[in-house]
């Protein structure tokens, strides 16, 4: 999913649980979230990149 994501362009959240609260941030570009992922940018909340992970976020919004 995270590839196709990135292939797609599309603007994707990065997001990770903690204490099963989801933590989200709209990143714009697929070079943006490629410096996330290899640790260059810190995520919005300071997670280790490995935590991460990398969904499609529709129209409306939703994963």
């Amino acid at each position: 999913a995270a590839l196709w994501a990135l292939a797609e362009g599309a603007s994707v959240v990065l997001c990770t649980n903690t204490a099963g609260l989801a933590s989200t941030s709209r990143v714009q570009t697929p070079r943006e979230v490629m410096r996330v992922l290899a640790g260059a940018i810190p995520g919005p909340t300071g997670v280790p990149p490995e935590r991460w992970h990398v969904m499609r976020i529709s129209a409306e919004g939703r994963p």
